[in-house]
């Protein structure tokens, strides 16, 4: 459902349609596909800040649903679909009040799309990094590997010593 009310929000910012999430659910695939290649139909920061905004929750959702696969078609998607909506010329040069909007947009586009990027960079290297449980030879898969093990309650760290500090 999250999907679906985030693909409604995008209609009126972008030109045809986005798929009815309504009558069937979202495949993984349509990330790529159908969303993060998207501008906005004006030359607006304003409008292209929106659905950037958008597309993050609609990746922030998908990643914690483990819908979506690290790939370089992904990352190349992404940067590209950065690239379409950074490339606007803002439209508040010549209208009353809207060039400060335009400017706010701006750096709201900006923010966002770098947290796109990271967002996919945790997901790269999350993808890369081994099981955070190791079986230790000759145990039981119970046994937490030694460089686990200062991180959890069965620690040989001792605890901090006491301060110095006078109590006044």
């Amino acid at each position: 459902m999250k999907i679906a009310f985030y693909a409604n929000l995008l209609l009126p910012l972008v030109s045809g349609s986005v798929p009815d999430y309504f009558r069937f659910a979202a495949a993984p695939d349509h990330l790529e596909t159908q969303f993060l290649p998207m501008k906005a139909t004006t030359q607006s920061f304003a409008a292209n800040a929106k659905i950037s905004l958008l597309l993050e929750q609609m990746f922030m959702y998908m990643m914690s649903m483990d819908m979506i696969i690290p790939t370089p078609k992904l990352r190349k998607v992404l940067e590209s679909g950065i690239s379409a909506r950074h490339g606007v010329y803002g439209t508040g040069k010549g209208k009353k009040g809207n060039a400060e909007e335009e400017i706010q947009a701006k750096e709201m586009m900006e923010a966002s799309s770098a947290r796109l990027l990271g967002l996919l960079e945790l997901l790269e290297t999350a993808a890369k990094k081994p099981a955070p449980l190791a079986n230790v030879k000759g145990k039981s898969k119970d046994v937490m590997a030694p460089s686990i093990l200062s991180f959890t309650s069965g620690s040989s760290l001792s605890s901090p010593p006491d301060s110095d500090a006078v109590e006044q």
